[in-house]
């Protein structure tokens, strides 16, 4: 059973090309939720590794000790 269109339908009555349709709209839910779950893990390592970058900036008085010569680089 499954709902659409808040109805519900058994799949099994469906004919050959109705079940194909009802396979790839489940498969497509799926790889929408794997693809929402990875862009949610991505945003907890951007958060991470931009907080880390963010306390290994340098400082203004770093910025100034630097020697001449890394300064023309």
């Amino acid at each position: 059973m499954f709902t659409f269109d808040d109805k519900q339908y058994d799949e099994t009555k469906l004919n050959q090309q109705g079940q194909e349709a009802y396979g790839h709209l489940r498969l497509i839910a799926n790889q929408e939720i794997d693809l929402q779950v990875k862009a949610n893990h991505i945003a907890v390592l951007k958060a991470h590794y931009t907080s880390v970058l963010k306390e290994n900036l340098p400082t203004v008085e770093d910025k100034k000790e630097e020697p001449e010569e890394e300064k023309k680089e």
